[in-house]
């Protein structure tokens, strides 16, 4: 059966669904459709990128704990709840989705079936809320806790799943291949040979880098468009995007984001910065503009200009687009909960890995080497990418390529 059609039935049959399979097989995409079917369904991510992409909240604020700290109680958690608009949030969900569900430890897990149970006054399993759990435990693992799986809330779940295998990231038969090698840290010496190819590759481009930039600034120079480099730790991330920004001549541009109130009150607010652009500035477009011709989440550009306050950035694929800003939206049962306006590009000269995961890049500078502390880092990495062409390694050690032996364990028993 299709799977969206088989996660419809599992829905409508009342089972609760764990949708899973590597980066880049449409588990967003399916999340996505069934919103626009389903209006009973509440979305919500474990990371911020996610939500932004599927328009939702993360599931911190959702449920009102936001971060759960060890010493953590029911008692003084239940106090931060009923601070928000959690309690009527909680009480009124009929289907709660949380993505990127590998990032979500067990204490989190069983924390939010113990606010659920009380807040709806059930002792049922989530207090009777029905979950799609969707994510890929063989990517990045919850930080300083087990994975959730280990919880015996997991299994009371009785989950039905959904294995996606269908590659659409990535247009590459052969780096598919490698990749699917890649995420159970079965990566073979012809695989090696291939990725140690697009560390050469780097060092031939930076020689032209370097070539080009000791000449005299020109137009052709300053749009060009550069790839991104992908850290494991974010303060290398925060050097090299205001490194390569101050390095730029012109004027520096500060746009202010407008965040406008409707149903509630979000603790997103306190958390929303300023954007810190220039004209030359390499960025990242964060929402899927025009799928048609490529302009999607991810699609890397330069500004060109800004002129009638909208930004002119011209893609890898050579189109220049004018850019007002755009207005996200989050909605919850079909109403407003806030509105966040602001110009849909963030800074890419860096991003970190832990940023990038559910992401898509153009093309991209990666460090598999040293830097590289935690399994899976190696793999969520090299998948963010559609190609080997859009794939360049600064470092390349083949054993920093593994997983984690209990997930890895985790899914040959689902299969």
């Amino acid at each position: 059966m299709d799977p969206f059609l088989q996660l419809k039935e599992y829905l409508f049959q009342g089972h609760n669904v764990f949708l899973t399979g590597s980066g880049g097989v449409g588990k967003s995409y399916y999340i996505n459709q069934l919103k626009k079917e389903c209006e009973s369904l509440v979305v919500t991510s474990t990371t911020g990128v996610s939500s932004f992409n599927l328009g939702a909240q993360t599931i911190h604020s959702f449920s009102g704990i936001g971060a759960l700290k060890k010493t953590d109680t029911l008692e003084n958690v239940m106090k931060r709840v009923k601070k928000t608009k959690s309690m009527e949030r909680i009480s009124h969900s009929k289907i709660l989705v949380i993505d990127e569900i590998s990032m979500l430890g067990q204490s989190y897990l069983e924390m939010l079936d113990k606010v659920f149970r009380k807040v709806r006054g059930k002792n049922a399993i989530f207090g009777g809320i029905q979950v799609i759990f969707t994510g890929d435990f063989l990517q990045l693992p919850p930080v300083d806790d087990e994975f959730c799986f280990h919880s015996d809330i997991w299994g009371a779940l009785e989950m039905k799943t959904i294995y996606l295998t269908k590659m659409y990231r990535v247009n590459d038969p052969l780096y598919t291949a490698i990749l699917e090698r890649v995420r159970v840290g079965r990566h073979t010496p012809d695989d090696n040979r291939e990725l140690y190819k697009r560390y050469f590759a780097y060092r031939e481009m930076s020689e032209t880098m370097e070539r080009e930039e000791s000449k005299a600034e020109n137009k052709e120079n300053i749009e060009k468009i550069r790839p991104t480099f992908l850290y494991s730790k974010k303060v290398n991330v925060h050097e090299k995007n205001m490194e390569e920004l101050q390095r730029n001549p012109n004027e520096m541009l500060i746009f202010q984001p407008q965040y406008v109130p409707g149903k509630s009150e979000e603790d997103i607010k306190k958390t929303l910065t300023p954007l810190y652009l220039k004209v030359g500035a390499q960025v990242m477009l964060t929402v899927n503009m025009d799928c048609d011709n490529g302009l999607v989440n991810g699609s890397r550009g330069v500004i060109v200009a800004y002129e009638n306050q909208a930004l002119m950035v011209k893609f890898l694929n050579g189109s220049v687009m004018s850019f007002p800003r755009h207005e996200h939206v989050c909605e919850e049962d079909g109403k407003v909960l806030y509105k966040i306006i602001q110009f849909p590009f963030i800074l890419a000269y860096a991003l970190s890995i832990h940023k990038v995961q559910g992401s898509t890049l153009d093309f991209a500078v990666i460090d598999i080497g040293h830097s590289v502390f935690e399994s899976s880092m190696s793999y969520v990495a090299l998948s963010r990418v559609r190609n080997l062409d859009g794939l360049f390694l600064m470092a390349f050690q083949p054993h920093k390529i593994f997983c984690n032996k209990e997930a890895l364990e985790f899914y040959d028993r689902l299969k």
